[in-house]
């Protein structure tokens, strides 16, 4: 508590790098007005005893030399080749003048450099500090090596005793300007961006090398398990025709256009997969032209129908069924390696033509080869002829 009452007492200084032009100002008034003659010093006391203002006299805190310092630390930071400040601050609170010297006690070595080159410097080395006097030092520091030195300075004073005497350990960090932080940003995004497309590559080598030959589902050529072909085949038993998805595709599209024809409501258009009901529906179309191009449409897939299917076609039938399962699985493919690399998902939305060109054939061995199309049976089969 009595050392932090003494601080008290004492005024605050700044170091130079710290201290405005302002500050500067008002030292060097300070210093003016101490130098002027005693009658302006008077004048000055005059006044201000005229405006209300009292003097105490000062009194020393301690009978004797005493002396109190403000810290025994000081950190100056510079750059390389430049100059750094630090202020001591410290009061007379004896009695006693005290005379004072400051002495270089200890340094500290820094490996890599020149140990004996002189790094600190005091500018008031001696001098002589009156009861109630505050002194300020001023410590300086400059380095043309970057690092963190360190010197420890302690102060003699006279009368010696305890109470004015005083050590100091000074630490002077000297810090080079860094100029190739901008370069190193760049390299740094430069091998961060390299080491994303290493790592996507390496996900994807090894997505890819764990992908095999999908196993092919067991199909019977003779039987077809399917429950559309089963009805098929139990509503047209006595018709002398092979059943085929192409052939059952193109008489549901045959029937949808009929159902259009006839202004069928929708939740009725449903075809039975019976030949003799089919027939019943197109002669009762109305149009003569219409009527006539439907029948021949059903006696072209009547041919198709009764040819009996060879190897090739079977063959192709298994190759167009894997290839489509083979289609089936990209997106659950996609998706996957997507999560997997941590990439949006995408939504695929859709897109239907305004217009669409069909192309319609009555040569058996070309409707072979026709494929069914959603899009057929909601325009209502070809348009009339």
């Amino acid at each position: 508590a009595e050392k932090a009452r003494r601080a008290s007492r004492m005024p605050t200084y700044r170091s130079k790098g710290a201290t405005s032009d302002g500050n500067e100002t008002a030292r060097s008034a300070t210093a003016m007005s101490m130098s002027r003659a005693p009658s302006a010093r008077m004048l000055d006391t005059k006044e201000a005893i005229g405006k209300g203002i009292t003097f105490t006299k000062w009194e020393p805190e301690v009978e004797g030399p005493a002396m109190n310092f403000e810290t025994d630390r000081l950190v100056l930071e510079a750059n390389k080749a430049e100059l750094g400040e630090g202020v001591l601050n410290c009061m007379n609170i004896g009695n006693t003048a005290v005379y004072y010297k400051w002495v270089k006690t200890e340094k500290s070595a820094v490996p890599g450099v020149n140990n004996e080159q002189q790094r600190f410097f005091l500018r008031d080395l001696v001098g002589t500090i009156l009861p109630g006097e505050t002194k300020q030092f001023t410590f300086t520091f400059k380095s043309d090596k970057p690092g963190v030195f360190s010197e420890v300075w302690t102060m003699e004073g006279r009368p010696e005793v305890a109470e004015t005497r005083h050590v100091i350990t000074i630490k002077g960090v000297s810090k080079e300007e860094d100029v190739t932080k901008a370069e190193r940003a760049k390299l740094e995004q430069r091998l961060m961006h390299a080491q994303m497309q290493h790592a996507v590559a390496e996900a994807i080598e090894e997505v890819v090398a764990h992908v095999g030959t999908p196993r092919a589902k067991s199909k019977l050529l003779v039987e077809d398990p399917d429950l559309d072909r089963q009805v098929f085949i139990a509503q047209n038993k006595e018709a002398q025709i092979y059943y085929s998805n192409t052939t059952l595709k193109l008489f549901r599209s045959l029937a949808d256009s009929t159902f259009e024809l006839l202004s069928f409501p929708t939740e009725l258009r449903k075809w039975d997969s019976s030949l003799e009901s089919l027939k019943r529906l197109i002669y009762a179309i109305e149009d003569d032209g219409e009527r006539e191009r439907h029948i021949i449409q059903f006696n072209e897939i009547m041919k198709v129908a009764g040819t009996p299917p060879t190897s090739t076609s079977m063959f192709n039938s298994i190759c167009y069924e894997l290839v489509a399962e083979l289609a089936d699985t990209i997106p659950d493919v996609a998706e996957s390696i997507r999560k997997k690399l941590d990439l949006p998902d995408k939504v695929l939305v859709f897109k239907e033509l305004d217009e669409r060109e069909l192309v319609y054939c009555t040569d058996p061995n070309e409707m072979q080869l026709w494929r069914y199309d959603s899009h057929l049976l909601r325009i209502g089969g070809a348009p009339a002829g």
